[in-house]
């Protein structure tokens, strides 16, 4: 396999030409935070310009716009911007957790 010479780092989110194909007109869910960003687009404002359905965004420990203190709970919810379902992977962690600590004796 051949490799082209690069002076930069090529992202797999900038590859947009092996994976728009297949996520057009797909209903797509997408973890990604403030910096899930392709050349100086966020990744979800490239995904809905190219006719992909982004129906849900998991968001990380700071939550999705990366403003969360750490360990806080953020709330799920819809994004202002796009009012797409964002759902908490740390708030869904921490829940689980507490459903299997076993109680204090």
């Amino acid at each position: 396999m051949q490799f082209a010479h690069t002076d930069h780092t090529i992202v797999g989110a900038e590859r947009t030409d092996r994976y728009l194909p297949l996520l057009r007109h797909k209903r797509v869910a997408v973890l990604a935070n403030q910096t899930s960003m392709v050349g100086h687009r966020h990744l979800i404002d490239l995904l809905l310009d190219n006719q992909v359905r982004v129906v849900k965004i998991f968001g990380p420990e700071h939550g999705f716009g990366g403003t969360a203190d750490d360990v806080v709970s953020v709330s799920d919810g819809a994004d202002a911007r796009w009012g797409i379902p964002v759902i908490c992977l740390w708030r869904s962690l921490e829940l689980r957790r507490q459903r299997l600590r076993p109680p204090r004796c």
